[in-house]
């Protein structure tokens, strides 16, 4: 069945600040996080005819909205840990170890568990198929994909149990995925009832539809930084936060690879006010170990790694001028 446009109105400011939510009773340093955002956040652009936005309807989601999702919200002493599992055992332990480093930080007061690898095609009543192909990747067909759906049930059954303080479970693989059989295929799925999750990095991989890298480009720097787009995103669902529609931001729905490089790798204000009451972060520490991380990283990652940096530093300025006003009384954490 074909898919009908979808007529998407850009939100204005006072929707997006709607969406942001009132200030009332929020922790001091999450508010001055707050602020400033016309500095740092920019309106979601119009989408072109075939990104997400324009194919797929999305009603957004406001900061007081998600609240309501008491599934997703961090249970102190309870559930602490967010689990990797690799589906291929041959994937490349350097890569797994930096995903864990970006998951460190990215969810920083999360811990992160890496599981040990499993073969996808050992998972129980398994379903495959043969990719048709589509205008995305025209020279692939008969490229074998995997059933994510059936996927994310195995993780809840067999894994959830073995993990009691699993916040979530996502699964990574280097076999192309889809979700149902009236999409081609998909970058990740995740459900935020079971908590379960899946990304393939496949399609990020530049020789996948013979793209050529530019001159000077770095093949896997490109794709860890796709990889962990997808990766944050999809933990973002299993946190109950839905696809973005106020900002440019990772939570953006993404409907081919040019639409999600063009993607930024940190939350929007909204989303990130989510992030924060779901997991209950340090802001100032968790813009700190971001920064670090894409320094470390390099190439594809300095960018955002700038921008946590000013973030970081914009905090430290507003921390700071506090302090010396109150010389005698710490700031609340």
């Amino acid at each position: 069945m074909e898919k009908l446009p979808q007529n998407f109105k850009v939100p204005n400011a006072e929707e997006r600040k709607r969406a942001l939510g009132s200030m009332g009773g929020t922790n001091f340093k999450v508010k001055k996080a707050l602020e400033n955002v016309d500095d740092y956040w920019v309106p979601i652009n119009p989408p072109g005819p075939s990104d997400w936005l324009a194919n797929e309807y999305e009603s957004g989601q406001t900061f007081e909205e998600f609240k309501v999702n008491k599934n997703a919200i961090v249970e102190k002493g309870k559930s602490d840990t967010i689990c990797i599992l690799p589906l291929d055992k041959q994937m490349s332990k350097s890569f797994l170890k930096n995903l864990v480093k970006m998951c460190e930080a990215f969810f920083y007061s999360c811990r992160i568990k890496l599981l040990p690898s499993v073969d996808i095609n050992t998972i129980e009543k398994i379903e495959t198929r043969q990719f048709p192909g589509d205008q995305y990747a025209p020279d692939t067909p008969g490229l074998i994909q995997y059933n994510a759906s059936k996927i994310l049930s195995w993780l809840f059954r067999v894994y959830k149990p073995q993990n009691p303080r699993a916040i979530c479970i996502i699964a990574v693989t280097t076999q192309d995925i889809y979700p149902e059989e009236n999409f081609s295929f998909v970058f990740g799925l995740a459900n935020v009832m079971t908590q379960a999750g899946i990304f393939s990095f496949l399609r990020y991989d530049p020789g996948f539809n013979g793209d050529e890298l530019n001159e000077g480009d770095d093949g896997q720097n490109l794709m860890l930084y796709r990889a962990c787009k997808v990766m944050t995103h999809e933990i973002g669902h299993m946190f109950g936060i839905r696809h973005c529609t106020f900002h440019e931001c990772c939570m953006n729905g993404s409907n081919h690879i040019q639409e999600c490089q063009s993607r930024p790798l940190y939350y929007c204000v909204i989303c990130f006010r989510k992030l924060q009451y779901a997991i209950g972060f340090d802001v100032q520490e968790r813009y700190q170990a971001l920064a670090k991380v894409c320094q470390e990283f390099g190439g594809l990652f300095d960018q955002d790694g700038q921008w946590f940096q000013r973030r970081y530093d914009d905090l430290l300025a507003k921390f700071g001028k506090l302090q010396s006003k109150m010389p005698d009384k710490k700031v609340k954490q």
